[in-house]
């Protein structure tokens, strides 16, 4: 879960054991959102820890499934999470749809082709300028 406050930029989050969203900003590395827990339900009442960062206007918040990090070629090699947050800082400052182009376009040529065995589903949630003249 992620809640933002607009007024500090503050983005309160939990990961429930998925991949790390990633959080793009045109002044800074990419940075891996990962403070949380483990899958949901997997152990009940699980103490997940959260955690904040600052989100400005301007920045995207990268959000995908393990189909994309594992994606597999058709020598059964991953295109992992290394590749992905290297995507993140090559198209950093591409807005949100061009972002999820350059991404899939990528995935998809390193895949070759290959059947995919999981589901992939990313999305890029970037926050713009709040309008406060009224």
């Amino acid at each position: 879960y992620a809640v933002l406050d607009p007024k500090t930029n503050i983005l309160d989050y939990s990961n429930a054991g998925h991949n790390p969203p990633i959080l793009i900003s045109a002044n800074r590395e990419p940075m891996l959102l990962e403070v949380g827990g483990p899958v949901l339900s997997v152990m009940p009442k699980f103490p997940y820890e959260h955690a904040e960062v600052e989100m400005r206007p301007g920045d995207t918040l990268l959000v995908y499934t393990d189909g994309y990090s594992e994606a597999m070629n058709p020598r059964f090699e991953e295109f992992g999470e290394e590749s992905m947050r290297e995507l993140a800082a090559t198209h950093k400052n591409l807005g949100p749809q061009k972002l999820l182009d350059a991404v899939t376009e990528n995935v998809n040529k390193f895949c070759e082709g290959a059947p995919q065995f999981d589901d992939m589903t990313i999305m890029a949630i970037h926050r713009r300028a709040a309008d406060l003249s009224g």
